[in-house]
């Protein structure tokens, strides 16, 4: 009982991830179309987001 446990959980693992990236595949291309606005500004909140706390490292590393 317990070796066939043991081989089912990798085995279930294996598939639900198989599934998840099916599925993945299926909906990016409608969650695009969908959100393409929301992703681009998401995406451009996150560059500037990042740039800023680039520069203020970069500034406090330079002022210390």
């Amino acid at each position: 009982m317990n070796n066939q446990n043991n081989s089912q959980t990798p085995g279930y693992a294996y598939v639900f991830a198989i599934g998840a990236i099916i599925l993945a595949v299926i909906l990016l291309p409608i969650i695009w179309k969908i959100f393409k606005g929301v992703v681009k500004i998401c995406l451009i909140l996150a560059v500037v987001f990042c740039a800023c706390y680039g520069a203020y490292v970069l500034f406090s590393g330079k002022r210390r």
